[in-house]
């Protein structure tokens, strides 16, 4: 289709110098705008993915209650959503059902001393490792890990029994509610 001449001579064709310089000026100029350009999504987008991060973690650390003390009842941990009572199955809840009266078992792991009050019935704090009764009542003072049962009876479901504690300043309280809907009482922390 071309001739050879002709393609040689296609193929010899040249930009003059000048023309060149400008092009490869223009495409290097072009490249670095990119490149500060990219630069700077980067950072925007680091800078939003951290604030995100920072966000999720202390949306996370107040919805859990991790900087609480954590609060177990029948070795289940208690959160702010709450749960049911120990079931039937339990036995110290079992033994004092039969009795018209209530056991809530409790272990609440703080650091320092606590104070515990309740509004309804009775608290027993228990020596942890021994299992050793402690302290009776409906107000008693406690140090580090405590494990105690809230000895209450659930006859009238429009009361709500509190348990607070308060340590370095902080009060927590353990409350309890009749679902009528359910037909059960429910414990909640807050």
């Amino acid at each position: 289709m071309f001739s050879k001449t002709e393609i040689t001579a296609y193929q010899n064709i040249t930009a003059p110098a000048a023309l060149r310089e400008k092009i490869l000026a223009a495409a290097q100029k072009e490249e670095t705008t990119h490149t500060v350009s990219r630069r700077k999504n980067i950072r925007t987008f680091s800078a939003l993915a951290a604030c995100l991060l920072l966000t999720i973690s202390l949306a996370s650390y107040a919805a859990l209650g991790l900087g609480a003390p954590g609060i177990k009842v029948d070795n289940k941990r208690l959160s702010a959503s709450g749960m049911p009572l120990p079931s039937e199955n339990s036995v110290a809840v079992a033994s004092a059902r039969s009795l018209s009266t209530t056991v809530i078992p409790l272990k609440i792991d703080t650091s320092g001393v606590s104070d515990i009050i309740v509004t309804d019935g009775e608290v027993h704090l228990f020596d942890p490792d021994s299992g050793e009764l402690l302290a009776s009542g409906q107000n008693i003072t406690a140090m580090g890990e405590i494990l105690l049962t809230w000895e209450l009876s659930l006859t009238d479901p429009t009361a709500s029994p509190l348990l607070t504690f308060t340590e370095k300043g902080k009060t927590y309280t353990i409350t309890l509610a009749f679902d009528a809907d359910e037909g059960i009482w429910n414990i909640f922390r807050s």
